[in-house]
């Protein structure tokens, strides 16, 4: 359709902005994960339609206040606004794990064998942080029930503030994972090798001082590297 070969062509021109204009080394013939590529390359759409409802609803609701501190009275004020604030976030996580998941998967019988070792680690790693996501939206949603003063004196709330950083870095691991598939199966080495650099200085800073890397990151990470894939897909269509 011309609006789909509009949208890839514009993609595939961003692409060449980041990462130049030529892979270094020749690519390997790797098809599919096209859906995978879509994904990341559009997941900061799910952070929009967050920063969204944060500026709206929550904004007028609870003003400056931190999650941590919303009463009983403020959330019974949100009503529905938190569920979907859940589901937002949930969302937006999971494009970015189910992305890079596809990608992964399309490497599966890649060479070298290290390459597909990686692949499949990266899968496995997906899996694990679908199900990380899963119980943490059912953790939130528990948490609009919370009958302690504030909301982050309610211990469930609690435990799952302690293990966000932990799930965050989960998601970063697994993008980084990516990165290196994409160097050793040479589909996309360039890209690897810069998104790559990158995922792991997040990386380092998630793990020294996670509160100050906020959870849009992740799709800055992952939005390139969808983008480059798609192109990259493209154009090996365009030689066949």
């Amino acid at each position: 359709m011309p609006g789909t070969a509009s949208s890839v062509l514009f993609l595939e021109g961003v692409t060449d902005m980041i990462t130049t204009h030529h892979e270094t080394s020749p690519a390997r013939t790797v098809t599919g994960g096209r859906a995978g590529g879509w994904l990341m390359a559009l997941s900061p759409l799910g952070f929009a339609a967050l920063i969204v409802l944060m500026a709206g609803v929550f904004g007028r609701t609870i003003g400056t206040s931190t999650f941590a501190e919303i009463t009983r009275t403020q959330m019974d004020a949100l009503g529905g606004a938190w569920a979907a604030n859940r589901a937002i976030v949930a969302a937006a996580f999971g494009i970015v794990v189910i992305g890079a998941g596809l990608v992964a998967w399309a490497h599966r019988n890649a060479s070298p064998p290290a390459a597909r070792a990686v692949a499949r680690a990266t899968v496995v790693l997906a899996a694990v942080n679908l199900a990380a996501g899963v119980l943490g939206l059912v953790d939130g949603l528990a948490a609009e029930s919370f009958t302690t003063t504030t909301l982050g004196e309610d211990p469930a709330w609690m435990r799952s503030e302690a293990l966000l950083p932990w799930a965050f870095g989960a998601i970063v691991v697994q993008i980084l994972l990516l990165c290196v598939l994409l160097w050793l199966s040479r589909t996309r080495r360039k890209t690897g090798l810069v998104m790559g650099v990158l995922s792991l200085a997040v990386l380092i800073v998630v793990a020294f001082a996670a509160a100050f890397v906020p959870p849009f990151v992740v799709a800055l990470l992952a939005c390139p590297i969808g983008i480059s894939w798609l192109a990259g897909q493209r154009r090996r269509a365009s030689l066949s």
